[in-house]
């Protein structure tokens, strides 16, 4: 049996074991969990050098150094590196060194900063995802408070696994960061407007909240919603 001290209790609702929170102070302090651990988790890693091919695809590529015009890294794969043979057209992820630098300079405590945002923001799509899953598309109905926990729990692990923590060190691994960011968003997006969809096939619009009846009627089941995703 656990305690039942007041004190237990608390720390036990903020981590989504008690329904304790309501669900959007909830939602905020696990989401805030997330972004702080993931930092200081991180941290130690701001100040390491530039790796492999860092050397030539971020230090002293004017395809990097020179943001304007932006259209042009979506037409001149050289933009990626400046050494023809590592050339390849991945055009996002110039870009985004291209900002990076454009805000940053050659700071490689901003670079890793830029990637260590990214690495936190695709551990919130993946915790918005996993909710989406487990609160609405699972067989077996979870409580929410429990469905809130073990989102956070599968978005902390992917924030802080080793393969992210390579992700974050390695500079030129952005474009993986991207990848996971974008693709999670598409599912999310996907998966949501597929059950706000369902909603409205079943005449049950009262369960949906203002916004996200503004959104469907937006994006919901229209090539919108299909373009965005």
């Amino acid at each position: 049996p656990l305690p039942s001290s007041p004190i237990w209790a608390g720390a036990l609702a903020l981590l989504g074991l008690r329904p304790w929170l309501t669900a959007r102070t909830g939602t905020i302090v696990q989401c805030a969990l997330i972004v702080g651990w993931t930092f200081l988790v991180y941290l130690n890693a701001l100040h390491n050098r530039f790796q492999l091919d860092d050397l030539y695809r971020v230090v002293g590529n004017p395809g990097v150094e020179n943001l304007m015009p932006i259209w042009r890294h979506f037409t001149d794969p050289t933009t990626s590196s400046f050494i023809p043979s590592l050339a390849q057209f991945r055009p996002l992820l110039p870009l985004s060194l291209s900002i990076n630098h454009a805000l940053t300079g050659n700071s490689l405590v901003g670079y890793h900063l830029g990637n260590l945002l990214l690495a936190t923001a695709a551990g919130l799509v993946v915790y918005f995802l996993v909710r989406e899953l487990l609160g609405y598309w699972t067989a077996w109905r979870l409580p929410s408070y429990r469905v809130d926990f073990l989102a956070m729990a599968v978005a902390l692990l992917t924030a802080v696994h080793p393969v992210s923590a390579l992700l974050v060190s390695y500079i030129s691994g952005r474009d993986l960061l991207l990848m996971q960011l974008f693709l999670g968003s598409s599912l999310l997006l996907y998966a949501r407007m597929q059950r706000l969809s369902l909603s409205v096939d079943r005449g049950d619009m009262h369960s949906v909240p203002p916004l996200e009846r503004l959104l469907l009627r937006w994006f919901g089941g229209s090539w919108l919603g299909w373009v965005a995703v």
